[in-house]
């Protein structure tokens, strides 16, 4: 028998086995015969959001004009757009942006010869 209590509630529930469920949710906990939470369980949850931790979104501000446009050539069109829309709100740089999209660039007439 295994006993969770919500976080918020206090309120236990007792279950036959491990529930997946439960044991991924923030709002429940286990708890040993005694009322105290179970510290393998602490350390458990601990290793798990060490593990689906998020990786930083690339920033091109810190990388140089080739890097990010060698970074941009590796992009789904979603990713590239983001990070385009963060180098025009951020440094703006004219080897990057128009390298991206000539028609934008208004030094460039798309349409010469």
């Amino acid at each position: 028998m295994i006993t969770y209590r919500n976080t918020l509630t206090g309120r236990t529930v007792d279950r036959p086995g491990p529930d997946d469920v439960m044991d991924k949710s923030d709002r429940w906990e286990r708890v040993g015969a005694d009322g105290d939470v179970d510290q393998r369980e602490i350390v458990r949850h601990d290793q798990q959001a060490r593990e689906t931790v998020i990786p930083p979104r690339y920033d091109p501000s810190q990388h140089t004009v080739a890097e990010v446009n060698e970074h941009l050539a590796t992009l789904d069109p979603e990713e590239r757009a983001r990070v385009l829309a963060a180098e025009r709100d951020g440094k703006a740089r004219r080897g990057i942006l128009a390298a991206a999209d000539p028609t934008d660039n208004p030094t460039v007439d798309p349409d010469a010869e």
